[in-house]
């Protein structure tokens, strides 16, 4: 079992903290921050409850993200969990009802390790780089 790993991360995307009870879930709330088309983060956003098959179910998702193409709610667990029957029926019973809204639905995990290959130059890699700073320095105050 991993150790509890929770903590809050300046998100410039909110201009706040944003909470995360994970690395990898922290992860995510980077890359949610550093998405252009994110206008907001909610993380743990509400509780879903329904019965199913007869058995009354909650869930939280981990994250709702407003983006300019709509509403997506994350889950984040990692790989070698998603498939556990109990994980993966969750995350069907959570993807019909967040898609029932007309929303979208991600469950998010590690990337699959690649080896890192220097695709561009150093003033590519500057330049990006400023871009990103420029967003926050950008971000709503």
């Amino acid at each position: 079992m991993s150790a509890h790993y929770s903590g809050s991360f300046w998100a410039a995307t909110e201009n706040d903290l944003v909470i995360y009870e994970s690395r990898l879930e922290l992860a995510r709330l980077l890359f949610a921050d550093f998405d252009a088309s994110v206008r907001h983060i909610v993380a743990q956003p509400f509780l879903l409850r329904a019965e199913v098959d007869g058995d009354l179910r909650r869930h939280i998702p981990d994250y709702l993200l407003f983006t300019d193409a709509g509403p997506v709610v994350v889950d984040v667990k990692p790989r070698h969990r998603v498939a556990r029957p109990e994980n993966a029926f969750t995350f069907a019973w959570t993807q019909r009802t967040v898609e029932s809204r007309g929303w979208r639905y991600e469950v998010s995990s590690e990337p699959h390790p690649k080896p890192f290959v220097w695709t561009k130059t150093a003033d590519d890699i500057l330049d990006t780089l400023a871009a990103y700073c420029s967003r926050i320095n950008d971000s709503r105050h």
